[in-house]
């Protein structure tokens, strides 16, 4: 009973459920221990992405050209050395050689696919932790970077991204497709003066999946991340106009696969090949209808359907492979070892190089 004589009114602690001191305080607690694994979860992520880019770029043959580490160097010499056939001819020797040559080649290929495929497993990982500063976490990884890998990281492993709106490795679409966008990888580097052989392959990251072949008239350029637009510039602005050049395969477009295909896709791809007949005069341009993953998204997969009704319609293409012969990598876009050997077959077979 109260001062007044009034009943004061009974609190049920066992029913109440409105906010107290001390749930708020384990509430704000739990949720600093969240923050803190999650950014820490973040950082040791995008630290395995600076080490494993480290790694790629000591393996990737995606540009054509390329230096292999010089501890596979020294396997392939081994390898190279080590079957001693008697009275050996040149010939022998050569093909010991080229045998020697192409595991190193072909090394390097699975590195990098592993090394891609890995990115890939992490850039998701990196998608869902995106309730995280990553900016912040990314500070901390690059810190860990260079003091692990020391001289040997470089700059350009570092720069993961120069965008603070989304994690590293989210592509950017807008610039991706813009009509006015330059090459963003090793495409926008001159690669010096062209042979210009009798055959000419020219296309992204995926013709260095082709095997290497000897071919005295042939000559294959590998442009990794270029997309049509970029294919348009480099043939326009850093290659001469030549007639020495018979038939020309550009093999473009799954970097195109974000892009709306009316709009952007097409009109680039006829803009190609318009370039493409003014600087090879002589030549009969052959287009790749574009083989893609069914592990696309829908909206991918849609646009380059769109795109390949074009080019099947309109311009003199090669046929793609049957969706049973054709596979990719684990990041769904660059084909496997066997899958750049028949396509290579098939367009030297069509075209009867």
């Amino acid at each position: 009973m109260g001062s007044h004589g009034m009943r004061q009114p009974r609190v049920d602690n066992a029913r109440y459920r409105g906010p107290t001191l001390t749930s708020s305080m384990h509430h704000s607690a739990a949720h600093t221990r969240r923050d803190k694994d999650n950014f820490q979860k973040t950082t040791r992520v995008i630290y395995k992405m600076i080490q494993v880019t480290h790694h790629l770029e000591n393996v990737a043959v995606s540009g054509g050209k390329y230096r292999a580490p010089i501890s596979l160097q020294r396997k392939s010499k081994e390898l190279e050395g080590l079957i001693r056939p008697a009275n050996p001819s040149d010939r022998t020797l050569l093909l010991l050689q080229g045998n020697a040559k192409n595991w190193l080649h072909t090394t390097l290929q699975i590195l990098e696919e592993h090394y891609l495929s890995t990115l890939q497993e992490l850039g998701d990982q990196l998608k869902r932790l995106r309730g995280s500063d990553w900016t912040e976490a990314l500070a901390v990884a690059k810190a860990w970077g260079r003091k692990n890998l020391g001289r040997k990281l470089q700059q350009s492993t570092l720069d993961l991204s120069n965008s603070t709106e989304a994690p590293p490795g989210t592509p950017n679409k807008n610039k991706q497709c813009a009509a006015q966008e330059e090459m963003n990888t090793t495409a926008t580097k001159a690669t010096g003066p062209w042979r210009q052989e009798k055959y000419l392959i020219i296309g992204d990251s995926n013709i260095s999946r082709l095997p290497e072949i000897t071919h005295k008239d042939l000559q294959m350029e590998s442009y990794p991340g270029a997309n049509i637009y970029n294919a348009k510039q480099m043939l326009s602005r850093k290659t001469k106009t030549t007639d020495t050049v018979n038939k020309v395969i550009l093999s473009f477009g799954i970097n195109n696969k974000d892009c709306q295909p009316k709009e952007t896709t097409i009109k680039q791809l006829q803009a190609l090949v318009r370039t493409a007949k003014a600087t090879f005069p002589l030549a009969e341009i052959y287009i790749p209808v574009i083989n893609y993953s069914t592990n696309l998204t829908q909206q991918q997969r849609d646009n380059l359907t769109v795109v390949n009704n074009h080019i099947k319609k309109n311009l003199q293409h090669l046929p793609a492979l049957r969706e049973e012969d054709f596979h990719t990598t684990a990041d769904n876009i660059h084909w496997t070892t066997d899958t750049g050997r028949k396509i290579l077959t098939s367009w030297m077979t069509a075209l009867n190089f």
